[in-house]
This record gives C-alpha cells, sequence and structure tokens, in this order.
C-alpha cells in the first residue's frame, strides 16, 4: 500500500566519503536540456569531468512547494540541477519554469523513512512493500521532462536490498540515473543499482542541514576541494533564504578551474572514469 505520512525527515549533514558507484557503460540515457554551461545533446568530450578539468553538480531539492524561490535560483548563472516533487503545490508550475528555461530537471521522489511522523506535504511515498512501477510511472508523468530521479527521504527504503533492487530494475527500463541523498549511512540503493546496471551516484555534500549563511558558505568550499581532488562532486542544497543568498554571492561558472555543470555531466563523467 502507498504510504501517507506527515512532517518532514531530518538530513544528515555535512560531507561523506567518496562511495560513488556507477552503472555500467551499456546502460541507455534520456536526452538532457541545455543550461548554462552546457550543450543539448549529451556530454561532449570537453564537458566530461576528470581531474584536469574538475567539475561540481549543485542539485536543488524540494522544489514545487514556491515559485518564489525557484524564479531565485533561475536567475542566478549556474547550471544548477532541479530535483522537484511529484505532488507538491507548485510541481506543474514548477516544471513548465524550467523546462521553458531548459534547465536540468529531475524527479524528487519520496522514498519511505525510518518515522512515518517523518513526512510533510508529499501524500505519496513509495515504501519498502509497495510495487515500484506504477508508484514511478505517476511520478514521473507529474514531473515530464525528468532526465533522472533521487531520493526524498528514504532512510528505511534505501537501506532495504529487496525494495532497493525493485526501484533500480524499474529505472533501467526508463534509462533514468539515481542519485542517492544519502540520508542514512546504511543505503545500499548503489551498490543494488551497479548490480542491474542503472547508473548511481550519492552526494557528497550537503550544503545547508544547518541553515546558516556561513555553514553553506563552507560546504561550498568543502564540495569545490573535494572536485578538485576527484575530478568532479555532488552537492545538495534546497530553496531556502540562506541558500539562495549564498549562491547569488558564490555565482560564477568557474572556480578556481572547477566548472558547475548540470548532474547528468557528472553523471556521464562517473561512468567513464576521471582520469
Amino acid at each position: 500500500m502507498i504510504g501517507r505520512w506527515r512532517l518532514g525527515e531530518l538530513l544528515t549533514p555535512i560531507v561523506l566519503p567518496a562511495l560513488v558507484l556507477c552503472g555500467g557503460l551499456g546502460c541507455e540515457r534520456a536526452p538532457r536540456p541545455a543550461a548554462p554551461g552546457s550543450r543539448p545533446g549529451g556530454a561532449g568530450a570537453a564537458e566530461r569531468c576528470h581531474r584536469a578539468r574538475p567539475c561540481l553538480a549543485i542539485v536543488i531539492d524540494d522544489l514545487g512547494r514556491a515559485l518564489a524561490p525557484l524564479h531565485q535560483l533561475l536567475a542566478l548563472p549556474l547550471a544548477l540541477t532541479f530535483a522537484v516533487l511529484p505532488h507538491a503545490r507548485q510541481t506543474a508550475a514548477s516544471v513548465v519554469l524550467l523546462r521553458t528555461a531548459r534547465r536540468e530537471l529531475w524527479l524528487h521522489l519520496p522514498l519511505e523513512p525510518q518515522q512515518p511522523s517523518a513526512v510533510s506535504d508529499e501524500p505519496v511515498v513509495l515504501g519498502r512493500g509497495d510495487r515500484v512501477a506504477p508508484v514511478l510511472a505517476d511520478a514521473l508523468s507529474r514531473v515530464p521532462g525528468a532526465v533522472g530521479v533521487n531520493s526524498h527521504m528514504g532512510s528505511a527504503f534505501s537501506a532495504d536490498p529487496d525494495a532497493a533492487g525493485r526501484l533500480m530494475v524499474a529505472l533501467s527500463r526508463y534509462g533514468l540515473p539515481f542519485l542517492d541523498s544519502r540520508t542514512t549511512s546504511r543505503s545500499v540503493l548503489c551498490s543494488v543499482a551497479r548490480r542491474v546496471g542503472t547508473p548511481c551516484l550519492q552526494r557528497d555534500v550537503f550544503l545547508d542541514d544547518a541553515r546558516d549563511l556561513v555553514t553553506v558558505r563552507e560546504r561550498l568550499g568543502a564540495a569545490l576541494a573535494l572536485a578538485q581532488r576527484r575530478g568532479w562532486a555532488v552537492a545538495v542544497g534546497h530553496p531556502q533564504p540562506t541558500t539562495v543568498e549564498a549562491l547569488r554571492g558564490w555565482a560564477r561558472p568557474d572556480h578556481g578551474g572547477v566548472r558547475v555543470v548540470p548532474l547528468s555531466v557528472v553523471v556521464e563523467g562517473a561512468r567513464q572514469g576521471a582520469p
């Protein structure tokens, strides 16, 4: 049965080790829209991420609840990636804005948390015992144009190998990659994805679990440093005032040789291997 819950799940903080596991090279990928700093039609050789030309993906989660912060984020000269909840009040309007602007769009899929009381306004949550196919199909239909899926909450779901396997098989049929927001250190999502051939990354840095400007700026610095060491990194933030303000003051396409790129570019670079 599809779960119905209340209140919002807390995120685990700060920087994770480079526990990144990717799918096989034969996996199909959906086409990605153009965005600032990207080209239509997929990542070219000059765009791919590697240590000589590192890149950072910044994913903004929890979109679809309000339009004002989305307008502010779209005004920034950054190739951000936007993850939209499927059943929020402004989901449809957010999707229209993002597709009109030709920005990279991902589905922010609610997954079952450890505590049922941890869900706020998302009426449909994919539970460990649910049939994945109809829930995923419905969610994707509400976020048309999504080029990937990332997890919203999910501390219970992502630690369950059987549930993770059913989700990754379903995603492989759509040819979509997955980003594990890593709300629990026990997540098996990417390890299972590797076995079924679904491209999967884990986020490296949460920008704003502590909602103060100094912390967000420090986390941006940590994400840049990781990208310089490894060739790429993934940071996740939210459409809240301190995050928007920090990004506005930080925004430029290139930081010390690190490019800010859509998440699909990082997925492709990780699949190819950062030399």
